[in-house]
């Protein structure tokens, strides 16, 4: 025993794989051994919860207990008893490092009646102050924690050390549940406030069904006489938890009296100020009586005359004089339009007064009186009279979508607001944003989205794009979504009585439902909305290398000459704005950067590596005339953003009424107003001159700072203005303006709306556009002319990567998650950012690879994120400046060749990918995505956001912590299972939790029964050795087919064939699309490939293009009695040809039920009328 609550069991046998015989005394016991940090959440059943493995109820006498343990797990067994509490210190690299970081967990173990004590002794880990324990000034911190039910107190009773933050990073609840009827936590609150957690089921010993609760991310401060209350609960009092609040501009209300939150049609409550902590808001919509209500007043109006009608528009008056912050519209205008997509628009606009709409091209096809229509909209009158909108499923009548629990429609001039009921909590979406989980939590949190040039860290912040679609899945297993078409300031926020808020500060109410009723059909339906997104060149698929502080060109290319002599695969190499001469665009350091062009072309030519540089949309304006182009031509063709006439600070300065920032170059700088025409075409001819002209070519583009970002916005100065150039400047904005100041601003972060970003007062096209409204799509404005002035000049498809983005801006390109930090945590943010981009329509997506910002790096995390960047659609290392390099070359020996190995995993992978990618383009859901999207029968599956899918083939399993060589992993129910590396099977139905071996090479990689999958054939020679490759060099190596057969024997999969760069690859003889399948017969395996399309392989130029030739072949799953046996028998039939002069060579485990054959030379005879089958059986 360790004191009197942990209980040690060592392995004493020579055997390690011996299982393990131990005794455990009585009471209740938690199996902690090798407990790692939450990866599986929400789950009502697994096998294993986080690595608190068994809990066991030993009642009497002492009782016997064997365990297996396998040779990898050589740590002793730890139990922990139940009634006792443990305090942790999170893992550092010292003892030192440790006692100063100030960073506590607690662990707290639950008896059978439900109580639990502990204390802790904390201090410098070396003074000597025995001899005064009770005196005054003992380094001595002391804290102790008393549970009972389902509360816990945490109480500080002596603190000598005040300089030292004692904060509590975690805490995790072992069996909160001890009747297994009782319902699962629904909430978990610190001092009252809600707090994001996550809950499993840890399996019993046959007699008790357990529970953990944990609690990450906090940062409770543990101060001397200020307790922490931490409490779980199974309710959520919902008449207290489902008000919507009157007073969002209050915290929860706090500040607003009885007589403002009447004259709002509110009620105010302060009797349960003890719940939530004020979360719960003061200040409340009473439904009963319906403030800020209207009244349906005309009949419907059918736009055309037929027995249905596709678009139907309602009239409706306001029946009272409530008012938020100002008065509402008198009168609302509620058109329903039925598209022919299955989608269904509700927009409700105020006839009186024109406002601004969203100017940008939607697919609005609505549907004929044939169409079947999948949803239906009820604008009507309740019993009270008051308007009542609703949206319900036509087949079954589910409402997914009813504002008449809740009321809330507001309709003022800058405050709107729509809430509704929502049949589920199961919700996902939203952004941009760091959440904490792919799934929502409805504790009223409140998202806010508004574009802002914000690093990736905290929660409830609004970053760089701006995604106003969330996804559902109700109760009875469909999906659908809800999409708000707005770009001003806006923000959702959940309610805890499944309910949710939408409020905007600008425009309309224009609302899209997507009716699914799966989660790939909601993203198909919503980019047939908003646009598909672009198929990206394959050598994008590639790896990218990058980093903002090469500073010089000698250190690129040695950069570059490291990886390629050590065989990392390379595709694509960035300059950042280091490579500019004083960060002015259009421009690059002719004295560190001099011979850049030759560099690039040298790569380009010998390596096939392809080059991106950065470009920022300002402009700096303080250049001598004559010598800057981009800003002499911007100003004689007048296209940057302006002041309204009047109201330009400089006008007298400068002689015009441009506004002035200021970003990276020294200098004033301005921004191209790309709302115009005459801007977009200004922007093409300055890249296409400055291509010209600099003789730098590229291969594709990559936008920075275009939320658009500026430095400084109402401040003294900006933060890199340089301190002795006095007097200081910065843009400031007339904070009086009720743009500036509006009556509600939304939870956007910063102390105003323009803050990081320039004036809401301005103006775009000509004064058509004022920033306040179309701020948010600057990014994709300057994404369009990007991408068209990319195809100009490449002729070909070329590359965007865009940091700020809307809805539609897959279609121009793609993004990564912005500057994030060398963290654990942002680490395992980044696959929820990478699947929520899925879900927006821009599937070509990447975090920062190592992460962003930092000075140092820690090596295995970089090795972990490296294997977990390497299944990103969109895999870039890229770095801060003066940070130490982190690039895969950079690392010793070891640490490369294990980066390089799942790097080879990727490209060995890479048909399959763009093949995945084809799909998005065409048919919408995304290639990378969560698993519930291929398993929705799976419960289990729809709170998993560590794993991810590859299409629905490839389940990914990454490391995410520390120091570890095994990690957790869940296996959807529905399909067989088998290992990508070795074949095994390793589940027959799924529906299981499992540990996965995770050596310093690789990630854990499942193949779901039942598809085939393309791949590169040939692949063996880069495995384990520095030969370099990237796609250049696999184009023309053939194709090999990974089955792995269902449970019936049978498999199917797709391959698209393209050159991979070409703009329109529907062109004739452009491309293929094979539709594979396999099916095992007997003794035999029988293999089709039927296609469409045609491709001539003659308008291809310099060996680029695939040659449609299968040249190996991997089975998994083979009948166990057809698995031995001589399997070099291969007949070829249909419109294909065997031209193998030796018959194949295979290696078959009958054991495993593998079978890999090599050798093969299969060619499909594609002809150029289109179309054919070729079967190929295998047998032995």
């Amino acid at each position: 025993m360790w004191g009197e609550a942990v209980l040690i069991s060592p392995q004493m046998s020579v055997d390690s794989s011996e299982p393990l015989s131990h005794w455990l005394p009585p009471g209740v016991w938690f199996d902690i051994t090798a407990s790692e940090s939450l990866t599986l959440a929400n789950h009502a059943s697994h096998a294993e919860g986080w690595g608190y493995r068994r809990v066991w109820k030993v009642d009497g006498t002492s009782r016997r207990v064997t365990t297996e343990v396998v040779a990898a797990d050589l740590l002793p067994l730890v139990h922990l008893r139940g009634g006792y509490s443990l305090f942790t210190a999170a893992p550092t690299t010292s003892t030192r490092d440790q006692v100063e970081s100030g960073r506590l967990q607690l662990l707290v173990a639950m008896s059978a009646d439900e109580t639990s004590q502990g204390e802790l002794f904390w201090d410098d880990g070396e003074s000597d102050y025995s001899d005064r324990l009770d005196g005054p000034n003992v380094p001595l911190f002391h804290v102790t924690v008393n549970c009972a039910k389902r509360r816990c107190i945490v109480s500080p009773t002596q603190d000598g050390i005040p300089s030292q933050p004692k904060l509590l990073e975690s805490v995790t609840i072992l069996a909160p549940v001890g009747n297994p009827d009782d319902p699962p936590p629904r909430e978990l609150l610190i001092n009252g406030r809600p707090v994001e957690f996550r809950y499993a089921w840890i399996d019993g010993d046959g007699r008790s069904r357990q529970g953990v609760v944990m609690a990450t991310n906090l940062t409770a401060a543990l101060r001397l006489n200020q307790r922490l209350e931490i409490e779980w609960r199974s309710d959520r009092r919902y008449g207290l938890s489902g008000r919507i609040d009157c007073a969002p501009e209050a915290w929860a209300g706090e500040g607003i009296g009885v007589d403002e939150c009447s004259r709002r049609g509110c009620r105010l409550d302060d009797t349960h100020r003890d719940h939530l902590s004020g979360w719960v808001p003061r200040c409340y919509l009473d439904a009963s009586t319906r403030p800020n209500s209207y009244r349906v007043h005309t009949s419907a109006t059918r736009s055309a005359a037929s027995s249905r009608s596709v678009r139907t528009v309602y009239g409706a008056n306001r029946v009272d004089n409530m008012r938020h912050y100002a008065p509402g519209a008198d009168r609302l205008e509620i058109g329903v339009h039925q598209l022919r997509s299955g989608a269904l628009r509700i927009k409700i606009t105020n006839p009186d007064v024109p406002r601004y709409e969203v100017p940008i091209s939607l697919n609005l096809t609505e549907a004929s009186d044939s169409s079947p229509l999948p949803l239906t909209a009820s604008v009507r009158n309740d019993a009270n009279g008051r308007l009542v909108v609703s949206v319900s499923r036509t087949v079954g009548s589910q409402v997914i979508w009813d504002t008449a629990p809740t009321g809330g429609l507001v309709y003022e001039d800058q405050f709107l607001q729509l809430a509704a009921a929502l049949p589920t909590s199961v919700v996902y979406g939203l952004g941009e944003h760091t959440h904490p989980n792919l799934r929502h939590r409805f504790d009223y949190a409140t998202w806010p989205m508004f574009s802002r040039d914000q690093p990736v860290g905290g929660m409830y912040g609004n970053f760089y794009g701006v995604h106003p679609l969330l996804i559902a899945r109700d109760a009875e297993g469909g999906s659908f979504g809800i999409f708000f078409l707005n770009s001003n300031a806006q923000e959702v926020q959940f309610v805890p009585e499944s309910a949710m808020v939408y409020r905007t500060i600008g425009g309309i109410l224009d609302v899209y439902f997507l009716p699914g009723p799966t989660i790939g059909q909601v993203v198909s339906q919503y980019t047939e909305l908003v646009g598909r997104p672009s198929l990206p060149p394959v050598w994008s698929l590639g790896y990218h290398l990058c980093r903002y502080g090469y500073n010089s060109l000698a250190t690129m290319a040695a950069t570059v000459q490291r990886n390629i002599d050590s065989g990392v695969p390379i595709d694509v190499q960035y300059a950042d704005i280091d490579h500019f001469e004083g960060n002015r665009i259009f421009t690059y350091d002719r004295r560190n950067f001099d011979g850049l062009p030759r560099l690039v072309e040298q790569m380009r030519s010998q390596w096939s590596i392809r080059f991106v540089y950065l470009l920022d949309p300002t402009v700096v304006s303080n250049a001598t005339r004559g010598t800057y182009p981009a800003y002499d031509t911007g100003l004689e063709l007048d296209v940057f953003v302006k002041w309204p006439l009047g109201a330009s600070p400089d006008r007298d300065i400068y002689g015009n009424d441009n506004l002035l920032g200021y970003a990276w170059p020294q200098g004033r700088v301005v921004f191209p107003d790309y709302f115009s025409t005459r801007a977009q075409d200004y922007w093409v001819a300055a890249i296409v001159n400055y291509t010209r002209d600099s003789g730098l070519t590229f291969d594709g583009l990559w936008l920075d700072m275009n939320e658009p970002a500026n430095f400084g916005t109402n401040e003294e100065r900006p933060w890199n203005w340089p301190e002795h150039a006095r007097p200081y400047w910065s843009l400031k904005c007339n904070l009086s303006d009720k743009l500036e100041t509006p009556p509600y601003k939304t939870k956007m972060w910063g102390p105003w709306i323009s803050d990081k970003t320039i004036c809401m007062n301005a103006l775009h096209n000509d004064g058509k556009y004022r920033h306040y409204d179309v701020h948010s799509l600057y990014g994709k404005m300057q994404s369009i002319a990007t991408d068209r002035a990319v195809k100009q000049i490449t002729g070909k498809r070329g590359l965007v990567i865009t940091r700020a983005t809307f809805p539609g801006d897959g279609q121009f390109g793609g993004t990564w998650l912005g500057d994030n930090g060398k963290s654990w945590t942002h680490l395992r943010d980044s696959i929820i950012g990478m699947v929520e981009h899925g879900f927006f329509g821009i599937p070509f997506v990447g975090a920062d690879i190592c992460g962003y910002f930092g000075d140092s790096v820690d090596r295995d995390l970089c090795l972990r994120w490296s294997q977990a960047g390497s299944w990103y659609p969109f895999s870039r290392s890229h770095n801060g400046l003066n940070g130490a390099p982190q690039d895969p070359a950079a690392f010793d020996p070891g640490t490369t060749a294990a980066i390089r190995e799942s790097l080879v995993d990727r490209y060995r992978l890479l048909p399959y990918l763009y093949t995945q990618m084809r799909a998005a383009q065409t048919e919408g859901p995304p290639p990378v995505r969560a698993l519930f999207q291929d398993y929705p029968n799976d419960p289990v599956t729809l709170d998993i956001d560590t794993q991810f899918m590859w299409g629905p083939g490839l389940l990914l399993i990454p490391n995410l912590q520390p120091h570890t060589v095994t990690t957790t992993g869940y296996l959807p129910a529905g399909t067989n299972w088998f290992d990508y590396y070795t074949g095994d099977l390793i589940s027959e139905s799924g529906g299981t939790a499992s540990r996965f071996s995770t050596p310093r090479d690789r990630i854990a990689i499942g193949l779901a029964g039942g598809h085939v999958i393309a791949a590169y054939s040939g692949m063996a020679e880069f495995y384990g050795t520095a030969k370099f490759f990237n796609t250049n060099w696999l184009r023309n190596r053939g194709i090999e087919l990974i089955v792995s057969l269902s449970r019936n024997g049978r498999a199917n999969g797709q391959l698209f064939i393209d050159d991979g760069e070409s703009i329109n690859p529907d062109r004739p003889g452009g491309s293929l699309l094979i539709r594979l399948s396999a099916s095992a017969q007997g003794r035999s395996v029988e293999l089709t490939a039927q296609w469409s399309g045609s491709y001539s392989t003659e308008q291809h130029q310099g060996g680029s293009y695939i040659l449609p030739e299968i040249r190996s072949v991997v089975l998994n799953g083979v009948p166990t009695e057809a698995a031995g046996g001589d399997w070099t028998r291969l007949t070829a039939t249909g419109d294909c040809r065997n031209s193998g002069e030796n018959a194949p060579q295979f290696v078959a485990d009958q054991r495993r039920g593998t079978v890999r054959l090599w050798g093969v030379s299969v060619a499909l005879a594609v002809s150029q009328g289109g179309g054919g089958r070729c079967t190929v059986r295998l047998s032995n």
